[in-house]
């Protein structure tokens, strides 16, 4: 904590509950559909260049001791 709470980018961890996505950066396309006015797709660049950027503190939990917690509690519910 001597140097703040906020965790440096490069101690930033992945969690997935499947193989993290391989992409190409430059040749990836979020494609919008179906009930839409106007069916889109977009480059990682052009969101990048659309979308606002936020930076803000937030703290990660591990949900599987809170589902643990509501599963056991549930069975001794009377």
């Amino acid at each position: 904590m001597s140097k703040g709470f906020i965790t440096p980018t490069a101690l930033h961890y992945v969690r997935n509950h499947g193989a993290v996505p391989q992409l190409d950066w430059d040749a990836h396309r979020v494609s919008v559909g179906g009930m839409v006015e106007r069916p889109a797709s977009f480059s990682i660049p052009e969101l990048l260049a659309l979308l606002p950027s936020y930076t803000i503190p937030i703290t990660l939990v591990c949900a599987g001791a809170a589902a643990l917690h509501r599963t056991t509690s549930d069975l001794f519910r009377t």
